[in-house]
């Protein structure tokens, strides 16, 4: 399969991601469909992969960990042969992650506030997406007021 003319980074990306094993694939798929740089400690709170799979997409040498946040490398992310209902589940089943870390107050509750929020706006689903906005803001004041 790699043996063959390589045409651009979407055509290598797409070819790695079919040599690898699905666990593998399965975390890749999530980080490439959140989008951007996340950490390990959120990624594992919404439950959506384990810590075995992350430590074997790590150890695959196909994942980022620049800064302590995690990110598929750049000849893995650049993928173009994910059917586009399969990312929308990837977001769905994101946005319902981040969901429900948000109401925890655990360290994580604030970014997957903001995370929940973006996600759901993507999918279009704005009902979800105002009551993340509206958390958000009253966990900035409620941050706020016990800062001062």
């Amino acid at each position: 399969m790699l043996g063959e003319d390589v045409n651009d980074d979407v055509d290598l990306a797409n070819r790695l991601r079919h040599l690898v094993p699905a666990e593998v694939r399965r975390v890749l798929d999530i980080l490439t469909a959140h989008g951007r740089p996340i950490t390990r400690s959120l990624l594992l709170a919404t439950e959506l992969i384990t810590a075995a799979q992350l430590d074997q997409t790590h150890a695959s040498g196909l994942l980022n960990t620049d800064w302590g946040l995690l990110r598929p490398r750049h000849e893995v992310s650049a993928v173009d042969d994910m059917p586009v209902d399969r990312h929308g589940e990837l977001l769905r089943q994101l946005a319902d992650g981040f969901a429900r870390v948000a109401v925890d107050d655990g360290p994580d509750s604030a970014m997957a506030t903001l995370e929940a929020h973006r996600h759901y706006s993507g999918l279009g689903d704005l009902r979800s997406a105002r009551r993340f906005a509206r958390f958000g803001v009253q966990l900035l004041l409620a941050m706020g007021r016990r800062a001062s």
